[in-house]
């Protein structure tokens, strides 16, 4: 299994199976949030893959979920050491629920994974 297979798994298979059906589908992280709203020009092209992903309500849950993807990837890992038990990536993807659907939780949800990143990085 090598690292688009784990994420198609995540974002195909286990989010929709969590959270339902995707509406719009991934707003992956910038250049422009890293240089204008954190000062960072130079970052990680990887994190441009990173994004956030937005579910309608469901019958179970009735409010707006937005999750990340790309933070529980093995980016550092050859697929031969996946952990299958362990912890993959940062270990983490984030959530925020709201009661009315925005761009601005979009951009929210960014802006926490994107300073998430930052910090990660030492910055």
């Amino acid at each position: 299994m090598d690292l688009e297979a784990v994420w198609k798994i995540r974002e195909e298979e286990v989010y929709l199976a969590l959270f339902g059906p995707q509406c719009r589908g991934i707003f992956p992280l910038s250049q422009q949030l890293f240089s204008e709203r954190f000062g960072q020009n130079d970052i990680d092209p990887r994190w441009l893959f990173y994004g956030v992903f937005e579910f309608a309500p469901t019958a179970e849950r009735p409010y707006w979920l937005y999750v990340t993807s790309g933070h529980s990837n093995p980016w550092e890992q050859e697929p031969v050491d996946y952990d299958l038990e362990g912890e993959s990536g940062a270990g983490v993807e984030f959530t925020f629920a709201v009661s009315e659907q925005g761009d601005w939780a979009i951009q929210t949800l960014q802006h926490v994974l994107a300073f998430d990143l930052l910090l990660r990085a030492g910055r």
